[in-house]
């Protein structure tokens, strides 16, 4: 838990996730005894209005889990595993666990620049990298205005050192945007809860950055640089 020294945001949130976890696992448990049957019999009418509270109670519960996980990584608490990860096939299976367009299309597209290595390797929390990608696939794919796939065009970076996989995510025409200076990552895009701000928290974890398209374009463009392990690493 959050020592005296912990900043003084850090300590709220902590409290704040202790104070609404009992509830929220209380009114859940409850919310499950009358949806089995427990208190009598339910009508189809109540019982779909009690698996709709079910939903938006198991959704507070993640929310409150989401704020525990800021909260420990920002007070040091939570140490993230640095393991060898190979990316491409990281990447691709962030890209599928999006599904199918409603015209059955995959949602994501991923294009790997000619020459990319299939076995480079970052460092990082593989659960929580995965699950970072997702998270920004999941939010520009809400930002969509069509039904278009989105693109995920990773490439080498060589002038870094060490060198770096670049990982661009956005819309077919906006990756082709002018470049310009990139902005700061918004990490509170509305609809997917805190994913993006443990997002963000995570890839800088691994020795990564996380950015936005400059402002000047005109659709959202996500821009994610790991840095690739040696192989002594």
């Amino acid at each position: 838990m959050p020592g005296p020294n912990t900043p003084s945001s850090a300590r709220l949130l902590n409290l704040a996730v202790h104070e609404l976890r009992t509830p929220a696992s209380i009114v859940g448990g409850y919310l499950r005894m009358l949806l089995a049957g427990h208190a009598g019999p339910l009508t189809d009418k109540q019982h779909k209005m009690l698996t709709e509270a079910v939903r938006a109670t198991d959704r507070l519960t993640a929310l409150v889990a989401e704020m525990s996980e800021i909260s420990n990584l920002d007070a040091g608490t939570l140490a993230l595993p640095r393991q060898r990860v190979v990316i491409v096939p990281l990447l691709q299976e962030a890209a599928a666990g999006l599904g199918e367009t409603s015209d059955g299309g995959a949602r994501v597209e991923v294009r790997l620049a000619e020459g990319i290595d299939a076995g480079a390797v970052v460092l990082a929390d593989s659960v929580r990298l995965r699950a970072a990608v997702v998270a920004v696939l999941t939010a520009l794919a809400r930002e969509q205005a069509d039904a278009a796939p989105l693109v995920l065009a990773a490439g080498i970076e060589q002038a870094g050192d060490p060198p770096a996989i670049v990982v661009r995510i956005g819309e077919r025409e906006a990756l082709a945007d002018p470049a310009g200076p990139p902005a700061p990552f918004d990490e509170w895009r509305g609809g997917v809860g805190l994913a993006l701000p443990i997002a963000r928290r995570v890839i800088e974890a691994a020795g990564g950055r996380i950015w936005s398209a400059p402002a000047r374009a005109s659709r959202p463009v996500v821009g994610i640089a790991l840095p690739l392990a040696t192989p002594d690493a």
